[in-house]
């Protein structure tokens, strides 16, 4: 194989790694936009409309376009579990959680739909162009698991304000759990991308030898991008075929694109035996 064989397989490589990067942020920036609607309408109604729905998103986007407050700043933000005594300041960090979560959603958009583009229309060198897109992409990634951490957060102090005792410690738990699978979130995203963009002709055989073929393939961007997710190869499978078992929305997306739906959950039942 000759030199100019070897260079031109690697530029097709990478025009490869590009276009499923491309895919997964596109698929990245219409989860956070989804996410920053549903925080936007979960408002109490008595306190904001449409119009002032529209004032927030504009100026999360103002403070993201011109990194004032800068965004990437927000991934220091702590977030923990304490409730503040008095109300004034429990309002106070339920306002600031909701501020990141919408500032961190709107710096996904402009990176993923201004900020991106550029580079591929106006930088021209291989090398700086890949250098500068995996700059982006991570900071991509960054700020949507942010997002989604302050997202969880707010909604957990919110309904601690609002509701119950009850109600209050399970929404808390609820959200302690949301925090800690927030690394699933981008992962199921992978995989929703994955399975039909990569699904081979004829489609999927079975849902576990998919998981090891799309391990393969989120695997070296997970590496070189260093997402937060698993890094090790065998376990990124394993976590895929739960997934694609367990998660309706992936069940349903691998059977559009398989061959062999995924075979159903068993439900235990319990048989009691009497002796006469």
């Amino acid at each position: 194989m000759s030199r100019n064989e070897t260079d031109e397989q690697q530029h097709h490589r990478g025009l490869q790694d590009t276009q499923v990067l491309k895919d997964l942020m596109a698929e990245v920036d219409k989860m956070a936009t989804d996410l920053g609607d549903a925080l936007l309408h979960e408002q109490p109604k008595s306190e904001k409309d449409a119009l002032d729905h529209e004032e927030q998103w504009h100026t999360a986007l103002q403070q993201a376009m011109g990194n004032s407050p800068d965004p990437m700043n927000d991934w220091e933000a702590p977030i923990n579990s304490s409730l503040p005594r008095k109300k004034d300041d429990l309002q106070k960090k339920i306002d600031n959680h909701f501020d990141i979560a919408l500032r961190q959603i709107a710096f996904v958009s402009h990176l993923n739909q201004n900020w991106i583009p550029k580079i591929h229309e106006n930088i021209n060198e291989d090398n700086r162009r890949q250098m500068m897109l995996r700059s982006e992409h991570a900071k991509i990634a960054k700020s949507f698991a942010c997002a989604y951490q302050h997202a969880t957060a707010w909604r957990m102090l919110k309904d601690f304000r609002d509701n119950s005792p009850a109600a209050r410690q399970e929404k808390a738990n609820q959200a302690k759990q949301e925090i800690k699978d927030e690394k699933e979130v981008m992962l199921r995203a992978l995989i929703k991308g994955a399975l039909s963009k990569h699904r081979p002709s004829g489609g999927w055989e079975r849902y576990d030898l998919a998981a090891p073929v799309i391990a393969n393939i989120l695997h070296p961007l997970i590496k070189e991008y260093s997402l937060p997710l698993p890094d090790d190869i065998d376990l990124l499978s394993e976590k895929i075929q739960k997934l694609i078992f367990t998660e309706p929305r992936l069940r349903k997306v691998y059977n559009e694109n398989g061959i062999q739906p995924v075979p159903e959950p068993h439900k235990s039942r319990t048989i009691n035996l009497f002796s006469r």
